[in-house]
């Protein structure tokens, strides 16, 4: 078979070893092996002998011979699992008492993994786009929209330059979907029979649709943060569902800073209420972007950036203080910690170019939509919701310029699947990107085939907030294969929520391991 080789991205795979198709592992670190896995380029095609190489890291249990292996995917579309595989491998390994193997992969077009999707390969052609979309509010002003769909169409243009018309069209998930399965045999070869899977945001896109695809063929089955892949055939429809929560959230936040008062929360206990404060500094910065001038940072804080910076935010309480000081300091016309905090990225789309594929190549083509059509769609996502509509909708854009067609789109349900252990889904009640609503949808397609767990609480995936309930319930199912029963609600351990705006998050109680793993998951978790 042909093995593929990336020209335009100088790529060290030498902890991994040549792509073959058996699982030939190399040491990579203190109990953690690397190989990489050969897998069709097409599997739709048996003609095509083109492969992909799927590089993938394991952390071994420390009790050996491990009892089973959980494959681990934080999200994205663009998240690495063997990078994540480094970070959380110990930890989860010390949780789950040493008794499975924890893997992590790069997906298709990500990382490690060939072919790697590329778009723009100059960091200075990235930073003078951010320097133009920052000064954008498509919002409030519709004429933006143009701005965006123009970067839309450069990114689009790019990304099939360098990455290859050729090579775009599988990577999608349906062939990840493929590639999981396949390393589920490799591991099978070894005689690792309990296989199972943990994922997280996108990565329950994945966890689902394989369910879908391949019924029982792995062990037991966690989906945190629902993103269900009923939700994004059409395009429109991954920026539409993703806003089920977002009201709440936004208001969520300053309810309990207002609530907290000003000894936790800057925001509180000024002329206004803290939403107000902020919406005024939202419209001042719209009217003039305030300069920033100081020996350790010099720029413009934008309507777009503060804004982006908001809803990034609500994605991570423990991160909530931060905002409030940070704006804080914005009302006293210091610039200076916001623009040394705001990571001022180029877009996520710009950035995660591989999400870009995969999200633009799994939908149906949205190449037929207009220019006047998308902003309309802007326009309705601003109503459902201020801060994170026109991101959610604009993130998409490039795709209206996506011209490669995928090998395969999944079409099917749930409707005769009957699994041998229910799938574990978890919502948190307020998600700003992946709302308990697709989870119910979700649960109610795969009926008995899952039970969902609520999480009442704010943020991004259940690991965003400290429940010993909701770990607790985790650590069961994985273990001893005990589900929570039906409609199962867990409360935060400070259903108070002071956490949010502390500088120092309770644990629970001496277990800091437990603690160490929520964090370095959150760390981990993608849109």
């Amino acid at each position: 078979m042909e093995q593929w080789s990336s020209k335009t991205i100088d790529h060290d795979v030498s902890a991994f070893g040549l792509a073959t198709t058996d699982l030939r592992w190399n040491s990579c670190g203190d109990r953690f092996q690397c190989a990489n896995l050969s897998v069709p380029l097409d599997y739709m095609n048996d003609q095509d002998n083109r492969t992909a190489s799927i590089a993938i890291t394991r952390y071994l249990a420390t009790k050996q011979p491990a009892e089973g292996t959980i494959i681990f995917n934080p999200g994205g579309p663009g998240g690495s699992g063997t990078g994540s595989t480094y970070r959380i491998g110990p930890l989860l390994d010390g949780i789950l008492q040493g008794k499975y193997d924890i893997l992590g992969f790069d997906p298709r077009g990500i990382n490690k993994t060939l072919p790697r999707v590329s778009c723009l390969q100059s960091l200075e052609t990235r930073a003078a786009l951010q320097e133009i979309l920052g000064t954008t509010a498509p919002n409030l002003n519709i004429h933006d929209v143009g701005i965006w769909d123009s970067f839309g169409q450069l990114i689009a243009e790019e990304c099939e330059a360098n990455s290859g018309a050729d090579i775009l069209p599988f990577v999608n998930t349906p062939s990840v979907v493929r590639d999981i399965a396949s390393i589920v045999d490799a591991l099978h070869a070894e005689k690792k029979h309990h296989v199972s899977y943990y994922g997280f945001s996108y990565g329950t896109n994945l966890g689902a649709m394989f369910v879908g695809m391949f019924p029982n063929k792995l062990h037991k089955v966690i989906l945190d943060g629902i993103r269900s892949p009923l939700d994004a055939r059409e395009i429109y429809e991954w920026g539409y569902t993703s806003l089920a929560s977002q009201n709440d959230m936004f208001d969520g936040y300053f309810e309990i800073c207002d609530k907290v008062g000003a000894d936790r929360c800057p925001l509180a206990g000024l002329e206004k209420d803290s939403k107000t404060t902020v919406l005024d500094l939202l419209a001042s910065l719209y009217a003039r972007p305030l300069p920033v001038s100081s020996d350790k940072a010099a720029g413009l804080v934008t309507y777009h950036d503060y804004k982006s910076f908001l809803y990034g935010t609500l994605y991570r309480p423990r991160s909530w203080l931060r905002f409030a000081e940070i704006s804080s300091d914005l009302l006293k016309g210091n610039g200076t910690s916001f623009m040394l905090a705001s990571t001022r990225e180029l877009s996520s789309f710009g950035m995660a170019e591989s999400g870009t594929a995969v999200l633009c190549t799994d939908a149906v083509s949205a190449t037929n939509y207009s220019l006047s059509s998308w902003s309309e769609f802007v326009a309705n996502m601003t109503d459902l919701s201020l801060i994170a509509g026109d991101s959610r909708s604009l993130d998409t854009i490039p795709c209206r310029h996506w011209y490669a067609e995928p090998n395969e789109r999944w079409l099917g349900s749930f409707d005769d699947i009957k699994l041998h252990t229910p799938v574990l889904m978890i919502s948190n009640t307020y998600d700003p990107a992946t709302p308990i609503a697709s989870g119910r949808r979700l649960a109610e397609k795969l009926k008995k085939n899952a039970v969902l767990l609520e999480q009442h609480s704010y943020g991004h995936c259940s690991t965003s907030a400290v429940s010993t309930c909701t770990y607790g319930h985790v650590i069961e199912y994985l273990l001893d294969e005990k589900l929570p029963l039906e409609g199962t609600v867990c409360q935060v351990d400070d259903q108070e929520y002071g956490d949010y705006f502390a500088k120092k998050v309770s644990s629970f109680g001496s277990k800091s391991l437990e603690v160490g793993f929520m964090q370095a998951i959150m760390a981990e978790v993608g849109q």
